[in-house]
């Protein structure tokens, strides 16, 4: 049984005002110790005592404020209840094309709309979403509001332009997934837009027979499969091997580093290699400088994102800035 956010907001003012406490005390003692050392009086042994004891206790506490801090649960009903209350909104971060940076796609990303705390980042909620059921009805809910939003303003959009979801392990144990992608494709006109789904490797996807038949059909609908941050995981080739994967993601943790460690840089070319051979396309996350942009498309890589172009926006700001 977890917190709510009212019970962690009290908690945590009544350890804020402990620590401010101490902290003025073990300063006063200090100030003590320090004014007699300075003036040649022996320290009295019994403050010392004092002294170490708050110093322990401090230390004991940060520690447990900070264990605090990582396991503080969100109520499933309240989860269950924000989902309902379409209160999950999605995001987008732009995807560009690297010969000729212009927009080719997004990433549709996701922030919770909470009634009091405000805009809450994943980080906030998305483990324990992704560990329940409710990831399945929330990224319908993204796909929907995605697909109502955009499908009045096609004639906007560059042609075969790409809505790239994040697909979790529960969807493919879901029929209704085949359903949601067919629905979103009929939205717009034939051909206009290109419908990705992200398998990220945060919960394993078993390449069972129902699983393959469903990639299956997927294929024959014109859903493109990319694999999220591929080579971080092992399951990664397996998915090469079984499913009809079309395109690639490079994580930011590899492109952050593979012009200052040379193993990252190693592996960027392999993964690049390994998908040029496979005749699959490329998409490089996390570009924070023009140096990685000139890089990336001199090795061939297809598409880029990262904040280097655009953090995540809403729908109105996305349309405003890069659909005029």
């Amino acid at each position: 049984m977890g917190l709510n956010f009212k019970s962690y907001r009290t908690l945590y003012r009544v350890f804020v005002i402990l620590f401010v406490v101490i902290t003025l005390s073990v300063s006063n003692i200090l100030w003590k110790v320090f004014s007699n050392y300075q003036n040649n009086i022996k320290p009295d042994m019994e403050l010392e005592g004092v002294l170490l004891s708050l110093a322990i206790l401090m230390l004991l506490f940060a520690i447990f404020l900070y264990q605090f801090t990582k396991t503080v649960i969100i109520p499933s009903y309240q989860l269950k209840k924000s989902v309902k209350n379409k209160q999950f909104i999605p995001y987008i971060q732009p995807i560009i094309c690297s010969q000729n940076n212009t927009i080719i796609g997004c990433e549709i990303l996701v922030r919770w709309q909470h009634p009091k705390q405000g805009l809450l980042a994943p980080k906030d909620f998305i483990t324990q979403i992704e560990k329940s059921d409710l990831i399945v009805p929330l990224t319908r809910n993204l796909i929907t509001q995605v697909r109502n939003f955009f499908a009045p303003l096609t004639h906007q959009l560059p042609k075969n332009f790409h809505f790239s979801f994040n697909i979790s392990a529960k969807h493919y144990k879901e029929t209704s997934l085949l359903d949601d992608c067919r629905d979103f494709l009929r939205a717009f006109p034939e051909d206009s837009v290109r419908l990705v789904l992200e398998i990220t490797e945060r919960e394993l996807l078993e390449p069972d027979e129902y699983s393959i038949k469903l990639f299956n059909k997927l294929d024959e609908l014109g859903v493109l499969i990319a694999l999220d941050d591929f080579g971080t995981g092992y399951s990664n080739h397996t998915y090469l091997q079984k499913f009809n994967v079309n395109m690639v993601k490079i994580g930011h943790n590899f492109i952050s580093k593979m012009n200052t460690d040379m193993i990252s840089k190693h592996i960027v070319e392999n993964i690049i290699d390994l998908a040029l051979r496979m005749n699959l396309e490329i998409v490089a996350e996390g570009i924070e400088n023009q140096k990685q942009v000139n890089q990336l498309r001199n090795y061939s890589v297809n598409y880029l994102q990262g904040y280097y172009f655009d953090c995540p926006v809403s729908l109105e700001e996305f349309v405003h800035k890069w659909l005029k």
